[in-house]
């Protein structure tokens, strides 16, 4: 269990992380005015698949004898949330040193 909720923290954390990111990519490096309504929503859309990791993992706890069939664990789908929003991340990071470093080139 206590797995369990580290891995829906760092879920969470990465969903954070992304949206962060999103704003300073937007705002700082790209100069599009912010928007209350794009960043409600983002965060919204953040939540939403989280929390839908996370059913999708309840509800697969719930079925040992498939988790055996299949042979996935429950954390494994979890670890696919984590996996996806680390590399959103990892995009985002890699968009915002380009377009510094474009800035910087004078492009």
């Amino acid at each position: 269990m206590k797995e369990l909720l580290t891995m829906i923290g760092c879920l969470y954390l990465l969903v954070i992380v992304n949206i962060v990111l999103g704003m300073v990519y937007t705002i700082n490096l790209k100069k599009i005015k912010f928007d209350l309504y794009k960043l409600l929503n983002g965060v919204v859309k953040g939540l939403a698949i989280g929390f839908a990791f996370i059913s999708l993992n309840f509800v697969w706890m719930q079925f040992p004898s498939m988790q055996e069939s299949f042979g996935v664990a429950p954390t494994t789908i979890i670890s696919v949330g984590i996996a996806y929003y680390f590399g959103k991340c990892v995009v985002q990071l890699k968009n915002m040193i380009e377009e510094k470093k474009a800035t910087k080139e004078g492009k």
